[in-house]
Formats: structure tokens, C-alpha cells, sequence
């Protein structure tokens, strides 16, 4: 089965039934989903930042460990880490530090990151992108 690990932006349009979803669901239909620890981790900080209940917080629970892999940190996670964020800091760039992580997650996989926000991730070499912007 075909991976694709999801950025926070398309997990979140899912979780806020966002039309901008339905483009995404199509390709990630019959995928096995990936989603890096930062994108775990930026969930449960909403949950704290928004003082989500005990009833929500089950169901996102639920939601991940019933739809996605999360994919842990680990010596060659980190690796592939560095040499991106250090790849695009010596071109000149920026790859903000939760990005490079999901970015990193995608390459050490070998498969395709599904993102609203490509722009973000065009400088990172080697990564293949699912993006369906809406401007």
C-alpha cells in the first residue's frame, strides 16, 4: 500500500470538515496515512491551547491511532533533519523547524508529503508534494 504522510494544515482542514479537505481526501483515498510527531505534537498543543474536553480529546485520539501511523524521531529522523534545515539555511532559505521535521518524516519515507501550504516546502530537495492551493 502507498504512504503519504499529512501536514498539519490537511489534518486540520479534516478535523473542521473545511471544503478545502475534499481535494485532499481524494488522493489520499486507499493511502496508508503517515503523520510525522510534530503534527501529533501541534495537535495536542491545540488542545491545551483550546481547552478541548475530555470527550474531544478521546476522539482525536481515537482518529489517530485508527487512521495514521505516527511516525517517531529517531538517529536517522534527525540525520535527515539536519541536512535539510542545513541544505536550506546554506542556500540562503528558511525551513522553519516543525516544517523540517514533517519534511524530514516524508524523505526518510520516501513518499509524499500532502500539504496546503507548498510554499513552505518548495527549497527541500527531493520531496514530492500533494497540494491543491486555493488562490
Amino acid at each position: 500500500m502507498d504512504r503519504v504522510v499529512v501536514d498539519t494544515d490537511v489534518l486540520s482542514f479534516y478535523l473542521k470538515n473545511d471544503s478545502r479537505f475534499s481535494s485532499y481526501a481524494q488522493a489520499l483515498d486507499g493511502k496508508q496515512l503517515v503523520m510525522s510527531f510534530q503534527t501529533q505534537a501541534e495537535l495536542m498543543l491545540w488542545q491545551e491551547l483550546h481547552g478541548w474536553g475530555q470527550e474531544r480529546r478521546d476522539r482525536m485520539t481515537r482518529l489517530i491511532s485508527q487512521q495514521f501511523i505516527v511516525f517517531p524521531v529517531d538517529e536517522a529522523l534527525c540525520q535527515t533533519w539536519a541536512r535539510l534545515r542545513s541544505d536550506v539555511q546554506k542556500a540562503g532559505r528558511v525551513l522553519h523547524v516543525a516544517d523540517a521535521w514533517i519534511a524530514a518524516t516524508a524523505i526518510a519515507l520516501g513518499v509524499p508529503l500532502a500539504t496546503h501550504n507548498a510554499r513552505d516546502f518548495l527549497m527541500v530537495s527531493g520531496l514530492r508534494l500533494i497540494s491543491f492551493p486555493t488562490e
